[in-house]
């Protein structure tokens, strides 16, 4: 068996990849931090590509690039876990998706674009290498498993793009207030106003984001919380 590498691939995400040999079974995902630091003194024949993985979502792309390019047996996971996008690939690895298609154990879901026993065989054919926190050991693990003469694990699946696009609400410009006991409370409430009435715009990653602006969460007769004050650090004036 065989496959060819065209300059389609990979099919997501390219311009923000680091392209080494295709060949390879080595893809290294260094989730929010700078990918550059990470390969600088590996030799690019020594993986496939290198990207980011910055929320659960991008999962469902490293499969579909994956499953295009079934030679990539290993990935190997480093960086700042900063949304815990790692820890999601870790769980959907190890532990697979609900029935409603939830990653077990992550607050993520996988596209239901990707049939299941697309899922089951990317599961059961594809490592994740975690490499977090000890990411000075990463050229000596990868050139340990890299080989440039990977046989594919199955045919090539070339799953294209299916969006969903929920319609835009809109409003008068304002601003908005919420008022709950807890953050925990408001949170839920904030992502409603967010989705609803949110301004779609492209982020500084090339993703697709929704923004509110001037928004306000007051917390009345209720008690901090330590849900409270990691909630509290993401900032309550510009939402994503």
């Amino acid at each position: 068996m065989s496959i060819i590498i065209t300059m389609s691939w990979p099919l997501y995400f390219k311009e923000n990849l680091i392209i080494g040999n295709p060949k390879n079974n080595v893809g290294i995902c260094a989730l929010w931090s700078e990918k550059n630091a990470f390969i600088q003194n590996i030799d690019k024949e020594k993986f496939s590509l290198c990207g980011n993985l910055y929320t659960i979502e991008g999962i469902n792309y490293i499969v579909k690039n994956i499953l295009a390019n079934p030679r990539i047996r290993y990935v190997f996971l480093c960086g700042a876990d900063l949304m815990k996008s790692g820890d999601a690939l870790m769980n959907f690895l190890e532990k697979g998706v609900d029935e409603q298609r939830k990653i077990i154990d992550s607050h993520g879901f996988i596209s239901r674009t990707i049939k299941n026993e697309f899922l089951e065989n990317f599961r059961k054919n594809v490592k994740v290498v975690d490499m977090r926190g000890k990411e000075t050991k990463l050229k000596n693990e990868i050139e340990k498993l890299s080989s440039g003469k990977s046989s594919l694990f199955c045919e090539p699946v070339y799953l294209k793009e299916e969006k969903e696009n929920a319609p835009n609400i809109y409003s008068e410009e304002q601003g908005y207030v919420l008022r709950g006991t807890a953050i925990n409370e408001l949170w839920p409430k904030i992502l409603d106003i967010i989705m609803k009435f949110g301004e779609t715009k492209n982020s500084e990653y090339k993703l697709k984001q929704k923004e509110i602006l001037n928004l306000i969460a007051v917390i009345e007769n209720g008690e901090k919380n330590e849900t409270d004050e990691n909630i509290q650090a993401v900032g309550f004036g510009h939402f994503y």
